[in-house]
């Protein structure tokens, strides 16, 4: 995309704003109504001018951005490595891409985005006019966007370059192996691959987009809110995110908004990020072993699944369903929004009364329940005990994808990252088989679930938070005696005869490990009296004679061989009520030994 030569009284005036220490000139476009529009610049840049340019992950402080604004931080190494490099460097082949899409974004000094600015219409001063630009924008004292509405078009950002980024939304990878080549070949000028490729003559199409000026509520927060929105628009076209990178960015769904603030909240209330597989990195196989418990659509599926339920039918709105209302407390707040309001505002409204009572339980019980709450403490003394800068670049590679370690160190930081993920996977061994992978986080919740359930029924409708401390006591409790893992607990509940994982679906644990973690916890408390736990009971029950179905049929064929099925299955149910009967009473004996006071 080579853009024409500009005629010479825009090119040569300089800009007389000393306070915008660099400037772009391009191509002036806009796409949208005023809702919706987007306006942006393009142009070439040589490659001598890449270090404009950056990443998310090279801005200092970006590691501390909420969830939502990490969402082209981490870069996949292998890709750039394997794919991008070899292609760039490739003689034998034909050199185009689709044009970066660069965002600019105003950072404060400590490397957050900046907060309530407004990018606004301005006056056009004599620099412009005697560059004939006729429009102008600004977020001021961050940039300046003249540009030309007539038949020409030509854009020109100024920015200041200790307040603005330039930052790549859309085409990341080329970006970092663009510039990984440019390192080479300023270490190497006479590099002969990149000078059979011509790189030092390259010219790299971009698009600079501001996006403040189509924000409803005209804040930096807008702005990166118009950033995942792009994002979104130009991945989609290119090839369908995967569902946990769709939770992430999509603010149409309460589900997905609820585990965006789980993931947002969750390092200020002690959990490191790498409790969570929030880069949806499963095709990054490790020998060693993962740091996560739970991915980002897992967590979803344990939101939905048992604490706040489904959404609507609708995809297009944000909206809440019944279950939703009550789970949020939401008629109980003084002045409850409408629940026709804005979409924006209802999200926010959503967002906040979340923070309130659903978001606190969630956190006590992942910092309070064994054994999760001693492999988060592990991850903590890891992240907080990082001794020099190996560890602190393999932590930064194992957690955010990326950490721009220098060159010499590069065979220490694998090391040292395999080593983190070798001891780490180990540790998650030492809990157990059903609690180190996400069918125990399920159980988990599922039995708190049941909990809340049955203690507001019968007992007194309390604050989400009260009810996971006091379902946390009886947990803990019953962990501490290995109820939780018992044979007695598990068996054709969790695990078949051969110790395998069965009725680890979200709807399964429902019927099984989460139902008989609920019975369990309920049946210890101090309030026991006051239920009425047949019911649940009952759930359990089933799903073990369901399992010891499985088991007896063969057997029960052979002793009944030749005759008529019906007889056959009279004789499985018999043997299988018999066994299940045996098993729960074997548990209640169990727990009737370990009442809470």
């Amino acid at each position: 995309m080579e853009i024409v030569e500009m005629p010479e009284e825009i090119v040569k005036k300089p800009n007389t704003k000393p306070k915008y220490d660099k400037e772009l000139l391009g191509i002036f476009g806009h796409l949208g109504n005023e809702q919706s529009k987007v306006k942006f610049i393009q142009l070439n840049l040589g490659t001598d001018e890449l270090d404009l340019l950056g990443l998310v992950s090279e801005i200092p402080g970006s590691e501390q951005w909420s969830i939502r604004q990490l969402f082209q931080r981490d870069i996949d190494e292998d890709r750039v490595e394997d794919e991008i490099i070899p292609y760039f460097k490739d003689p034998s082949t034909v050199k185009f891409f689709n044009p970066l899409t660069i965002a600019v974004l105003p950072i404060d000094n400590h490397g957050q985005l900046c907060s309530d600015l407004v990018e606004e219409d301005v006056d056009v001063d004599s620099a412009d006019s005697s560059r004939n630009f006729s429009h102008a924008y600004a977020v001021d004292g961050f940039y300046r966007v003249s540009h030309d509405a007539g038949v020409t078009k030509y854009g020109l950002l100024h920015w200041d370059t200790s307040k603005v980024k330039l930052i790549a939304i859309d085409g990341q990878h080329r970006l970092y192996a663009l510039k990984r080549l440019l390192g080479v070949f300023r270490q190497n000028p006479s590099d002969e691959a990149l000078g059979k490729v011509g790189f030092k003559s390259w010219k790299i199409p971009i698009v600079l987009v501001t996006l403040g000026h189509s924000s409803q509520i005209h804040s930096t927060e807008g702005l990166l809110e118009k950033t995942r929105g792009i994002f979104v628009t130009i991945n989609k076209q290119a090839k369908q995110p995967t569902r946990s990178r769709t939770i992430l960015l999509n603010d149409y769904s309460v589900t997905a908004v609820a585990t965006q603030e789980v993931l947002d909240s969750a390092r200020s209330q002690g959990i490191p990020l790498a409790f969570f597989n929030w880069r949806d990195y499963r095709d990054e196989p490790s020998e060693a072993g993962t740091t996560y418990l739970v991915g980002v659509d897992e967590l979803e599926d344990i939101i939905k699944g048992y604490l706040i339920g489904e959404d609507a039918d609708s995809s297009s709105e944000f909206k809440l369903t019944n279950d939703q209302e009550r789970a949020v407390l939401w008629n109980e707040q003084a002045t409850p929004p409408p629940l026709d309001s804005p979409p924006v505002e209802l999200r926010e409204a959503f967002r906040s009364r979340y923070r309130e009572t659903v978001l606190p339980a969630v956190f006590y019980i992942l910092y309070k329940i064994e054994p999760v709450a001693s492999y988060i403490e592990y991850l903590t003394d890891i992240e907080n005990g990082l001794k020099n800068d190996v560890e602190k670049h393999a932590w930064s590679r194992i957690v955010y994808g990326s950490d721009y370690a220098p060159e010499n160190m590069e065979t220490k930081v694998r090391e040292r990252k395999h080593e983190f993920l070798k001891s780490c996977g180990e540790k998650k061994r030492e809990m157990g088989n059903i609690y180190s992978r996400v069918v125990g986080l399920r159980a988990i919740f599922s039995g708190f679930c049941e909990f809340s359930d049955v203690y507001t029924q019968y007992v007194t409708v309390e604050p989400w938070l009260d009810l996971a401390k006091k379902f946390e006591k009886s947990f803990n409790h019953l962990f501490r005696e290995n109820v939780l893992l018992s044979y007695e607990l598990t068996n054709n509940v969790a695990l078949d005869s051969s110790g395998s994982i069965i009725n680890y679906k979200v709807d399964q644990v429902k019927k099984g490990l989460g139902a008989a973690v609920g019975y369990a916890c309920l049946f210890i408390s101090a309030e026991r009296e006051y239920y009425e736990l047949e019911e649940l009971r009952d759930r359990v029950f089933k799903t073990m004679v369901a399992g010891y179905r499985r088991d007896l049929r063969p057997g029960v064929k052979e002793d009944y061989v030749g005759r008529p099925n019906n007889e056959i299955t009279e004789e499985v149910n018999r043997r299988a009520d018999s066994a299940a009967q045996k098993q729960i009473k074997r548990l209640e004996k169990k727990l009737n030994k370990l009442l809470l006071a």
